[in-house]
């Protein structure tokens, strides 16, 4: 049988070579490029951290460098929306302007941090699962992650009116695609697998949204 630890580890040096080859492809620097590499980053350590389960679990350093994990998608994952929002206004998509619009964005924003520091930090369960001779720690509250679940459903309407506004379907395609994933196969004894190949595809989707976007304003 294959070590799944060897699947997170190419997951995470798959997120290396994007971030690394981020800096080749991005030529404009600016907030939305911040934060796909700071995205990029926190992916990279949290495939580094679950490719470390069979080797550090009971430690409790291991149980330190989960958490971090669950802060990091608390405190990170949150400014999608921000980052969809600003898309919006690279393409001059007239609802980037719209007064309410962005009240409604940066109020769902500070929501979504809320509640994700609540539910992944806050009411953080730790406990160790073991699937396919892996084991790794997850958080075993019983309360969903609404944060992720809406900002999810959020980013695929905002992306699919970036595609209204004659910008690339890059966000709209990568946002719909991992909504399909992880509502598919997030409850199968894989799902712990496919779910941060997901993430994968979903980044790389970004990066290419990015890509579009300058390559319209260059």
């Amino acid at each position: 049988m294959l070590d799944v630890s060897y699947i997170f580890i190419g997951f995470a040096l798959t997120h290396m070579v994007l971030l690394a080859q981020s800096f080749k492809t991005l030529s404009e620097f600016n907030v939305r490029v911040l934060f796909l590499r700071v995205l990029l980053c926190t992916l990279t350590y949290d495939n580094i951290a679950l490719a470390l389960g069979n080797t550090a679990n009971g430690t409790s350093w291991f149980t330190e460098l989960t958490t971090m994990r669950f802060i990091f998608h608390a405190t990170v994952l949150p400014f999608l929306t921000l980052f969809c929002l600003s898309t919006l206004g690279a393409v001059k998509a007239p609802i980037a302007n719209n007064t309410l619009f962005r009240g409604f964005a940066f109020l769902f924003t500070a929501a979504a941090l809320i509640y994700g520091v609540w539910h992944e930090v806050m009411q953080l369960e730790l406990g160790v699962i073991e699937s396919y001779g892996h084991y790794r720690m997850t958080n075993l509250s019983p309360n969903p992650p609404f944060a992720t679940i809406a900002t999810n459903i959020l980013t695929i309407i905002m992306g699919a009116m970036l595609w209204r506004a004659k910008g690339p379907r890059w966000l709209f395609s990568g946002a719909f695609i991992i909504f399909l994933l992880n509502g598919a196969l997030a409850s199968q004894p894989w799902g712990f697998v496919s779910g941060n190949m997901a993430e994968v595809l979903f980044i790389v989707f970004l990066l290419r949204n990015e890509e579009a976007v300058q390559a319209l304003k260059a």
